[in-house]
């Protein structure tokens, strides 16, 4: 049996408790910690999921991290060495939260290591601070959840509440209501991602989260409406919609933060919300064999184009091995994979004779090397990409998509070019432009560096006579000018945004599947697959980061 040696950092209450459970086993830390998470594990594991336990500071994410590199961490490390089987068990069986991620910014992470091992020391000592002291130290993850969403209900923005109540009011019809539209089925969808996938995190939402465990887990009424979280009843409903419609209630619980806060993460939410519905609907379009060859994606608005005859095909329960002759096909590496809705997806193939009435594409390698290090759960983004349809050059800019339907975050827009660039020594290697328009074009891009430069040494204060003498030091030097400017925001207090201007090629326009069923160059096929997933993630980026602004201007009087 291999080990794995991980570090998770806990409060030192938690530590002396640790303490305590290996001098009266009488055993060294490591193996009471070996023995604490395979009990913890195998208890949680017998549990139906709603029912197994966490600790009350994994849902009020404390100890919070602390801001800014240099600031003191009230908790300490704690090095494990476990099995290497345990690991992924203990983390399967601990608490996470709506919008939650192992690799995330680090209000999103889920800590569900950390929740292992401090519920399994909790379970067998209890521990306290300042902070903890009163609590009720152990929830169930039903009831954990329960509370959650009340925090998120009392931290609500103005573009949430615009899904979730009318969400709650198709909800709320009668049998003898009219048959669903498209739009009313999509919002339910929006809605649902809203509330189980795609929650925003903040210190602000953790601290609300705290003052409701203060109001309901304290005392001896604490067990009584653990169950109430548990349940999530009519009085846990008429607890949800005081804390999201304001009065009293919301305002209590929101001791100490600011009503606008979170207004820019709640439309990146509805925006995320938007994004993994269309998601879903983009992938059973990829899998239906009949569809229409074009679609528009939205958000954000790009149009994509499948060459005739390409589809994608279920072919196993994720629990199965992918049978033959798609498991030959993936080995070859003639055909992507992906999951979705619990099955093994093979993309893309076409109609042919033979058992199985379909084979992969001709020479789709290039592309399938091209994704070979993209992680499972971004190869649909990655065939997303490789199906845009990318503007030509001489194509007017892609002013994107309108984002006010339904969630109405929406406002003017900047432009999105929508051309695919290749580096400038990539476009020569491959024969599109010549050594002189290559030269041509650096030059252009490194005069445009230097413009950049000049105007960030003009902008600067005199009053700021240190970063300004840094900066022209470091004039013409790329690389050391970019690091002064990284760290003026530190040392001096200024913030610099200073980006390289690199040469570019813009594509002809077209896919890049299109490209690879024309038979063009595999080397090429694979720079283009590449480029284009990677252009498309940082469109993504801009246009969520858009619903972020134009909420501000949209709300400019708060949450509603």
């Amino acid at each position: 049996m291999g080990y794995m040696e991980t570090n998770v950092r806990i409060l030192p209450c938690v530590l002396d408790a640790l303490q305590v459970i290996v001098a009266r086993r009488g055993t060294s830390r490591d193996g009471t910690l070996r023995q604490l998470l395979g009990e913890h594990v195998e208890r949680q594991e017998s549990l139906d999921p709603d029912e197994r336990l966490t600790h009350v500071s994994t849902v009020l994410r404390y100890p919070r991290p602390p801001f800014g590199r240099r600031a003191p961490r009230p908790d300490r490390p704690l090095r494990l060495r476990l099995p290497s089987d345990l690991v992924p068990r203990a983390r399967a069986v601990s608490l996470h939260l709506p919008g939650q991620s192992p690799r995330a910014h680090r209000d999103y992470q889920s800590r569900s290591l950390t929740d292992a091992v401090v519920t399994a020391i909790a379970f067998e000592e209890r521990f306290s601070d300042e902070f903890l002291d009163g609590l009720r130290p152990m929830l169930r993850h039903g009831s954990a959840r329960g509370l959650w969403h009340l925090a998120a209900a009392a931290t609500s923005t103005a573009p949430e509440v615009a899904v979730l109540a009318e969400a709650e009011a198709l909800r709320a019809e009668g049998p003898g209501s009219p048959p669903r539209n498209p739009r009313e089925l999509r919002l339910l969808l929006i809605a649902e991602e809203l509330e189980e996938q795609v929650a925003w995190h903040a210190p602000m939402r953790f601290q609300v989260a705290a003052n409701l465990a203060r109001d309901l887990l304290t005392g001896p009424p604490a067990d009584q409406n653990e169950q109430m979280l548990y349940q999530q009843g009519q009085e846990w409903e008429r607890h949800l919609v005081d804390l999201r419609d304001g009065g009293k209630a919301r305002d209590r619980a929101r001791a100490g933060v600011p009503e606008k806060g979170g207004l820019g993460r709640g439309a990146t939410a509805v925006w995320r919300a938007e994004r993994r519905v269309e998601t879903q609907d983009f992938t059973d379009w990829l899998i239906e064999p009949h569809h229409q060859l074009e679609r528009k994606i939205r958000p954000p608005g790009w149009p994509v184009r499948l060459p005739a005859h390409w589809h994608g095909r279920s072919v196993a329960a994720q629990t199965a091995p992918v049978p033959d002759p798609y498991a030959d096909w993936l080995t070859e590496g003639r055909v992507l994979a992906f999951p979705y809705q619990e099955q093994h997806v093979v993309w893309p193939l076409v109609p042919a004779p033979g058992i199985a009435g379909c084979a992969p594409v001709p020479e789709f390698e290039p592309v399938v090397r091209a994704a070979s290090t993209i992680r499972a759960d971004r190869i649909v983004a990655f065939i997303e990409a490789i199906l845009i349809d990318w503007h030509g050059e001489d194509d007017p800019a892609e002013t994107g998509d309108d984002l006010s339907w339904p969630s109405e975050i929406g406002g003017e827009h900047s432009e999105v070019d929508m051309r695919l660039r290749l580096p400038i020594d990539k476009a020569h290697e491959y024969g599109f432009i010549d050594l002189e328009e290559k030269r041509r074009a650096m030059d252009d891009a490194r005069a445009a560096t230097l413009r950049s430069m000049t105007e960030i040494i003009d902008s600067i204060p005199s009053s700021e006579p240190e970063v300004r003498r840094a900066l022209q030091e470091a004039y013409g030097d790329s690389r050391q000018f970019g690091r002064i400017a990284q760290k003026a925001r530190t040392y001096w207090g200024v913030r610099i945004r200073f980006t390289v201007t690199r040469a570019w090629w813009h594509w002809p326009g077209g896919s890049v599947a299109g490209a690879a069923a024309a038979g063009r160059r595999p080397d090429l096929v694979e720079c283009l697959a590449g480029w284009a997933f990677r252009q498309s993630s940082l469109i993504l980026e801009f246009v969520m980061q858009r619903a972020w602004d134009d909420a501000f201007d949209r709300y400019k009087d708060g949450r509603v």
